[in-house]
């Protein structure tokens, strides 16, 4: 029987919600005419300077003073497990009395909780800190659920699309990692090289049927389809013979003809980086999963990123920070959110997250991390060509990527 997706039934869930809350705001509210929302959500975004009526000079003295008057604590779902570690590198000495309840339950728990209270009107979150900003930006912004708050003095540090309409704290990437004990070269310089005889039953691949992240780069091979057929005559010295709609589509059925073995979480293929003859290769790994190279608590594993892949080293994508509308600490919120942005040197609350393979969404931070047990190692950003996540495009094709997916692997 043909495995379903949870990130299926929680998108089909996402969007059938929207619908009911974006229409029902349309039918029974009269709009705000500065901004078109629905009256009662502006002018809770104007009473507490979010969104569209974010202040001009923010003053987190004043903000703080009304976090206190708050009942908290505040409350964040988050999809990494790092904010408590990130809040004891000061916070809770800046802002004494402001209590954080962390809660790590993913993105699509995240998702699905902010939707959940959304619909019920029993608000408990106050910061939603998660990735898979293509449901983030087209389902929640779109339907009123969360929105944007970036501090003034960040403003011209942040491009202006990961702050409109979503705020991204970091941006992160999916990539190939490969053995290298033995390897000191990458043994592949292309995707296509992944369909070819060498690699059959050798590829352990994050299941796109599981993992949101693995769909959005399945999506983003189908979005760069002419990208993907240039590669192919490359590689192959000849144009790509198509079987399917188009490059992407064949790479990934190429793919899953090479009988690549599932998983759910990248952490679960630490195996391909430990000392072994013909070592497989990890497709679709999260790049700051390149930590776990040389950590004495993994054994001896030992892995890098082949930063030379044709015709892009991977997916390049942001993670959020956002605001849920009627969240009942919103000054408590934004103190989180401004700690979570961390300083000019990724440090403060940034510093969990200043690691090789995550990058801090403000452009002035100008130093890379080095690798904890690796010395002299880094990979700054302005050295690597990803595919930047097309928000809107994988949105409009996920639903059909998923189908194939199920199609073919």
């Amino acid at each position: 029987m043909r495995r379903l997706s949870m990130y299926a039934l929680l998108l089909a869930v996402l969007l059938f919600a929207a619908v009911l809350v974006f229409g029902r705001g349309a039918a029974e509210e009269e709009t705000d005419s500065e901004t078109g929302l629905p009256m009662e959500v502006a002018e809770w975004l104007r009473e507490h300077e979010i969104g569209p009526f974010q202040e001009s000079e923010t003053d987190l003295d004043a903000i703080y003073q009304r976090a206190l008057e708050e009942e908290g604590p505040v409350t964040v779902y988050a999809s990494s497990s790092r904010g408590p570690a990130a809040l004891e590198q000061g916070f809770y000495d800046e802002f004494p009395g402001i209590e954080v309840d962390w809660n790590t339950i993913g993105t699509a728990g995240g998702i699905e909780r902010v939707i959940t209270e959304q619909e019920t009107g029993a608000y408990t979150g106050d910061v939603l800190f998660v990735s898979d900003m293509s449901t983030q930006v087209n389902v929640l912004s779109a339907a009123n659920m969360l929105f944007a708050w970036t501090p003034s003095h960040l403003r011209d540090v942040i491009p202006e699309q990961f702050q409109d309409p979503l705020l991204a704290q970091r941006y992160e990437a999916r990539v190939i990692f490969y053995n290298d004990h033995d390897q000191q070269e990458a043994p592949i310089d292309s995707w296509w090289d992944l369909t070819t005889e060498e690699w059959r039953g050798r590829i352990v691949l994050e299941d796109p049927r599981v993992s949101g992240s693995t769909l959005d780069m399945m999506s983003t091979f189908v979005l760069n389809a002419d990208e993907m057929a240039e590669e192919y005559e490359r590689v192959f010295g000849q144009p790509i013979e198509l079987t399917t709609e188009n490059a992407g589509y064949e790479f990934i059925k190429r793919l899953a003809e090479n009988n690549p073995s599932m998983i759910d979480r990248d952490s679960e293929g630490r195996f391909l980086a430990e000392p072994q003859p013909d070592p497989p290769i990890g497709v679709s790994f999260a790049f700051s999963r390149i930590r776990d190279s040389g950590n004495p608590e993994h054994g001896s594993l030992s892995w890098t990123v082949p930063i030379d892949l044709q015709p892009k080293i991977g997916m390049l994508y942001p993670s959020g920070a956002n605001i849920p509308y009627r969240a009942p600490n919103p000054n408590s919120a934004k103190l989180v959110i401004n700690w979570l942005l961390g300083n000019e040197e990724g440090g403060g609350g940034m510093t969990p997250w200043f690691v090789p393979g995550n990058w801090p969404s403000r452009v002035d931070v100008t130093e890379t991390p080095e690798h904890p047990y690796h010395s002299g190692k880094a990979w700054p950003l302005e050295r690597l060509d990803f595919w930047l996540m097309d928000i809107q495009g994988i949105f409009a094709i996920q639903d059909q990527v998923l189908e194939f997916v199920h199609e073919v692997f």
